[in-house]
């Protein structure tokens, strides 16, 4: 993977979890996992026409380099916008690189 087209810089976060005194759990703020160096795609008018599928304008690919222990539990943030991880897609051939598929503002912190 060329470093060149890894140029924005992102945040992954992990939520920080309590429960309740009735027992539910409750996200009670974010903490970083990662600051990683990312390449952000977002999808145009004829990808969402040929997918057939209906695409929020505010969904983007990143891609960063491989590493493991990321979920859909996490988000991303880039330019002060928060994404929920929607997918997590790995290379599973070369190891070289992982897409996250993420939303913008769909999830309160």
């Amino acid at each position: 993977m060329k470093a060149g087209k890894l140029n924005r810089r992102i945040h992954i976060e992990r939520p920080e979890i309590v429960r309740s005194p009735s027992g539910q759990l409750k996200v009670v703020g974010w903490e970083r996992v990662a600051r990683v160096w990312a390449h952000i795609r977002v999808a145009n008018g004829k990808e969402h026409i040929a997918s057939g599928a209906e695409i929020s304008p505010s969904q983007a690919s990143f891609r960063i380099r491989w590493r493991t222990g990321l979920t859909t539990e996490m988000r991303l943030i880039y330019a002060g916008i928060a994404y929920e991880i929607e997918a997590v897609l790995p290379d599973l051939a070369g190891h070289e690189y992982l897409d996250l598929v993420a939303t913008a503002g769909k999830r309160k912190a």
